[in-house]
């Protein structure tokens, strides 16, 4: 089925709105993609976009537009946690297969980063190995020798669902 395409001639307002419908269906849209289904100038679809972001309906990039929010947000750690499981575990047993003694591995809240940090702790040829993380799951993980833990907390408020703290675990 053909999308449609509109004339140059609609009202401004009318546009905006096809505009935010269109946006609100697509991950990213670009400028000259808006411009082309709607038959007027990229200068115009630049303006509304604008429009559209100061009101806080779009999120305005270079080069297009977003929608607000992503259609398909981010699912909580914990419903995470039990999906594909095994395919985690390999993708942690490749990435800590990549790590050699002496080496620093930067860890990120997440199931398949979980993975790789539990792949680290069976590797039993491994020593010296920094581990930087803002999990709490996976800095209990990287404890014992060969791991020396940095647990950092700096963004960690943004991630609350996630098994981190926004503060440290001695402060309340």
């Amino acid at each position: 089925m053909e999308e449609p395409y509109f004339d140059g001639d609609m009202p401004a307002e009318m546009r905006r709105e096809q505009m935010l419908t269109f946006v609100r269906t697509k991950d990213f849209v670009r400028v000259s993609d808006l411009s082309a289904r709607f038959r007027v100038s990229e200068v115009t679809v630049r303006g509304d976009l604008d429009a559209l972001a100061e009101r806080g309906q779009i999120r305005r990039i270079r080069g297009g537009a977003m929608p607000r929010t992503l259609p398909h947000p981010e699912r909580p750690f914990e419903v995470m946690q039990g999906a594909r499981v095994d395919e985690k575990a390999m993708i942690g047993r490749a990435a800590a297969s990549l790590v050699s003694h002496g080496e620093t591995v930067i860890l990120d809240v997440g199931t398949t980063t979980t993975a790789v940090a539990r792949a680290l702790t069976k590797r039993d040829d491994l020593y010296d190995v920094v581990v930087f993380t803002n999990a709490l799951n996976i800095a209990p993980l990287s404890l014992s020798p060969p791991f020396h833990v940095s647990l950092s907390l700096s963004q960690a408020e943004h991630y609350d669902q996630c098994n981190t703290r926004s503060s440290t675990p001695w402060e309340n």
